[in-house]
């Protein structure tokens, strides 16, 4: 089977900013993601920030530094990228090979899109596959927020996915080229969804 790089992205406004500071800081009392082992919670880490942020403060801090226009009530004011592997092969890493793997990652996004617009690089090892969310605030050269000019159109989508399977490949991982292009539209949440549902049908089948 082959094993896949994977890399999604998501575009969140205003809306969405308090909710995904909580996911992925791991803030709430209670979770409706089933995927969660509290006991596995403490594993988790941020290669970006020593400690938990708000993330309307730090995009504030970014826009307001930089930023020269004024922002549009609903722009997108963070880019999240999902990564991760297939199941199989990111299971089947070491915690270190695993922390290289998204160390590797982050790097690769910095060059693309700048260390000072990535807000966040958060790994969770407490669900069924190891992942990372990296938070890019997408803030041009020139002062302008804008997401469109980092990532719309599918031909931008496609040079995300080749340009991240090439990296990982020239350090060391054995990876295929991400899963096709037209399942890039699901989002983060239901992506999860669905490879814990493949992995219990595997198990199953193997317990069969």
């Amino acid at each position: 089977m082959a094993n896949y790089a994977v890399i999604r992205m998501e575009k969140y406004k205003k809306d969405r900013l308090n909710g995904t500071q909580k996911h992925n800081q791991r803030e709430f009392q209670k979770s409706k993601n089933e995927n969660i082992d509290r006991e596995r919670t403490h594993l988790n880490y941020d290669l970006v920030n020593e400690k938990p942020i708000s993330y309307s403060k730090a995009v504030h801090e970014k826009i307001e530094g930089r930023v020269k226009r004024k922002v549009r009530a609903d722009a997108v004011l963070v880019s999240e990228f999902l990564i991760t592997a297939s199941p199989d092969y990111m299971n089947g890493m070491s915690e270190k090979e695993q922390r290289r793997y998204f160390e590797t990652a982050v790097d690769h996004l910095k060059e693309k899109y700048s260390a000072e617009n990535m807000l966040y690089a958060t790994v969770h090892m407490d669900e069924a596959t190891p992942h990372m969310h990296v938070g890019i605030v997408p803030i041009t050269e020139d002062g302008r927020l804008s997401a469109k000019d980092f990532f719309n159109g599918k031909l931008k989508m496609k040079a995300i996915q080749d340009d991240f399977h090439r990296h990982m490949v020239e350090n060391g991982f054995d990876l295929v080229r991400g899963e096709p292009s037209e399942k890039k539209h699901e989002n983060v949440h239901q992506y999860k969804i669905n490879q814990r549902q493949a992995e219990l049908e595997r198990l199953n089948a193997e317990i069969a």
